[in-house]
């Protein structure tokens, strides 16, 4: 965005909560594979990291700037846009991570079921401290069976219980927070049509909230069936993105009737030796992008097992770009992509669903 009007506009970068300087060249970005910038970036003026609240007010009144674009939102930066919306500054938020509405950061309820979105303190409350203190209550109790009335036990058993209470005060200055948000003139831009709905029942006014659809014009034609697919999977090996679903199908569908190639950091130790001891499975690890576009070229389908909210993956719109047709789980932006440009839909979570799935392409 910014070299297409580099000659018109001025861009400035801060990085909250950060402890260092950093320079644009030796900035990295974490999506589908990892890439580094390069080319003429004199146009940016660097980076810069306030020390704290005061350095970074003070910077800001130096700067003068007409418009904020928050790239991410978390609830401490509240802050931050509290102060822009009081020196009258127009302000962006493109919230593209799901803590912007959730605690727990992936909007399912308890971690199991899709959430509506909606906010509210006691549904909000219970679903986050399910999530963060049951586990450290009982870690609590297990140390002090273990080690008797010692006063590490006591420590941690107080402790997990105060943070329980703790959470509730948490939960609501979130809220709190985030309905002020919602009735400020903050410009919201949410990258799928389903969170655009989910701002909307929150509270945030429909004239703030926009979700425009890619300009790409690809749309996606089902693949004929073949005796042989070639399976690719871009991302990190992590729960939320579906190793486990990975694991299941590598183990469950023949493996001659596919082969399945990971596009990703090599960080996740446990799935590394659960999947590439197979003979059909090759992993490739961190590509550049066009090593990407390659790959996506000559592979069959896209799997996009991912467990809990995506925004709108990257690597969706890379395989419409690629003519790509993808298999994603049923939810979220993920959803949102494939019914607007093609692919098939699985219920999220279901390795029988997605095995399915995939066996509709073989012969």
């Amino acid at each position: 965005m910014l070299d297409k009007q580099k000659h018109e506009n001025e861009c400035h970068v801060l990085m909250p909560g950060k402890g260092k300087h950093y320079l644009i060249e030796d900035i990295y970005y974490f999506e589908s594979s990892l890439l580094q910038i390069h080319g003429d970036f004199n146009f940016i003026n660097g980076i810069k990291t306030p020390k704290n609240f005061k350095d970074f007010k003070e910077y800001i009144n130096n700067l003068n700037p007409d418009t904020v674009y928050f790239h991410c939102f978390w609830p401490k930066f509240i802050h931050y846009l509290k102060y822009f919306n009081e020196l009258k500054i127009q302000t962006f938020i493109i919230p593209h991570l799901s803590n912007f509405t959730c605690l727990r950061g992936d909007l399912m309820q308890n971690g199991k079921t899709l959430c509506n979105g909606k906010v509210e303190i006691n549904k909000c409350l219970s679903c986050y401290v399910k999530s963060n203190v049951k586990k450290r209550f009982y870690f609590a109790i297990w140390i002090y069976l273990i080690c008797g009335t010692r006063y590490r036990s006591y420590y941690n058993i107080n402790l997990a219980f105060f943070r329980g209470i703790s959470k509730k005060f948490q939960v609501v200055n979130f809220i709190n927070n985030l309905f002020s948000i919602a009735h400020s003139d903050t410009i919201i831009l949410p990258l799928s049509e389903w969170y655009l709905n989910v701002l909307k029942i929150n509270g945030f006014q429909s004239d703030s909230s926009f979700f425009n659809k890619t300009n790409l014009v690809n749309q996606l034609v089902k693949p004929k069936p073949k005796s042989m697919l070639k399976l690719l999977f871009v991302g990190r090996l992590t729960k939320s993105k579906g190793v486990e679903i990975l694991e299941e199908l590598v183990n469950k569908i023949d493996s001659h009737l596919f082969v399945l190639t990971i596009i990703g950091p090599e960080d996740n130790e446990k799935a590394y030796n659960n999947l590439f001891n197979k003979s059909n499975v090759k992993f490739l690890g961190t590509l550049g992008r066009e090593e990407i576009d390659v790959e996506m070229r000559n592979s069959d389908l896209l799997i996009v097992p991912s467990i809990s909210i995506e925004m709108r993956p990257l690597v969706l719109l890379e395989a419409v770009e690629n003519n790509l047709y993808p298999i994603g789980s049923n939810i979220g932006g993920i959803k949102d992509i494939i019914e607007f440009y093609g692919g098939e839909l699985f219920e999220v979570g279901n390795t029988r669903s997605l095995q399915e799935t995939i066996l509709k392409f073989l012969k």
